[in-house]
């Protein structure tokens, strides 16, 4: 049998699909968002919060199988599904319909009472959320060869600092064992952690975790990928808040783009013309949007989703194969909010006509008074 330090290698290097080294991800909530990364030539995509259940005051993950399935037969590209901490069953389901990865991610409640899967107990490999050094450490532990740094509801340059911090650590602690000053720290690892000895040699000869280092936390432009590229990770997960944008295809292509081209200055320049001009024009409407959508009258339900659902038609009913078909549609819901927005606007606009003609009303009666006084 391999030596446990040996044998991470050789899964990393011979068992995983390479797409994990070198590979971008996109958080897609629906099938018409996984369509559409699909088409835009990202690496996989990651199903986050589909449908969520509310019990006893709790949030928990609770995906329709079916769903899952679906987008998995009608994308190219591999699916990762999240599960719960500790939702051992789960995952074994998720690996019995042959999920490529599965996500093991923490919700609101169950962060510090779950224990975490064993996952050397299954052959589908895992993702792991680390938002510190030993976090790390024990997701590597249990079976975890993907780790993504990123701490809930931040930035990615959390994400970024808390990375930083890792590898300061890796550091000192190699460079402590290499100059024979702290012998003990491998017997508090390895005893008050239970932390496999041969991951702590294996850190400290190669001076990295023996496993590949993901990074998110709203990464939308091809400016926030070159960026993060830089720091030694081995993919990126683009924030779901990039289907925000009505060119998302657009900007999620140029993404995919200056992932495979970051260090050519030449042709990251180019892309950086044509993606800057579109993210500043998609920023200004979103927050123009924001604006109108707070002062607007929230009882107005005739949205997009909601004509879908009054007409009561699905995807299974139309049995649409065709993936363009569902592309289709999904650009006609971009045009369609479009569209609302211009209405919006221009029912703003108005509204702040009508008050001003108010206004001038009263200031000129106003001024009748005060000439009759």
């Amino acid at each position: 049998m391999l030596f446990r330090s040996n044998y991470i290698l050789y899964i990393m290097d011979n068992v995983l699909d390479k797409f994990l080294k070198n590979s971008l991800l996109v958080e897609v909530s629906n099938l018409n968002e996984a369509l559409l990364a699909d088409k835009s030539g990202v690496d996989g995509v990651l199903l986050i919060n589909n449908n969520e259940s509310i019990f006893n005051n709790n949030i928990k993950y609770n995906y329709n199988i079916e769903e899952i399935l679906n987008i998995k037969e009608k994308i190219s590209i591999p699916l990762i599904v999240k599960c719960d901490i500790g939702n051992f069953m789960y995952a074994k389901i998720l690996e019995s319909f042959d999920i490529k990865y599965i996500y093991e991610s923490p919700t609101n409640n169950n962060n510090n009472i779950v224990d975490y899967i064993q996952k050397k107990n299954f052959k589908t490999p895992f993702i792991c959320s680390a938002s510190n050094f030993n976090d790390a450490l024990l997701r590597i532990n249990e079976g975890c060869y993907i780790l993504n740094i990123e701490m809930e509801n931040k930035d990615y340059y959390t994400s970024l600092n808390i990375l930083k911090e890792i590898f300061l650590k890796i550091n000192d602690i190699s460079s402590d064992f290499q100059k024979g000053v702290d012998i003990g720290l491998m017997k508090y690892y390895t005893n008050n952690h239970n932390i496999d000895e041969a991951i702590i040699v294996n850190m400290i000869n190669f001076k990295k975790l023996p496993c590949y280092i993901y990074l998110s936390g709203n990464i939308l432009t091809p400016l926030d990928i070159i960026f993060i590229l830089n720091t030694k990770v081995d993919g990126i997960i683009i924030s779901n808040d990039i289907f925000k944008f009505q060119n998302s295809y657009k900007i999620l292509s140029l993404n995919k783009l200056a992932f495979s081209n970051y260090n050519n200055i030449d042709k990251i320049k180019e892309i950086i013309k044509i993606s800057d001009p579109i993210i500043s024009h998609e920023l200004k409407n979103l927050h123009c949007k924001k604006n109108i959508i707070q002062n607007d009258d929230t009882s107005n339900n005739n949205t997009f989703p909601n004509i879908i659902d009054n007409l009561n038609i699905k995807n299974n009913d139309l049995n649409i194969k065709n993936n363009d078909l569902l592309i289709i549609i999904d650009e006609l819901k971009i045009k369609y909010e479009a569209l609302q927005q211009t209405f919006l606007e221009f029912k703003k606009e108005k509204e702040d006509e009508k008050k001003e003609l108010e206004q001038n009303i009263v200031n000129t009666i106003n001024l009748i008074k005060n000439n009759l006084n």
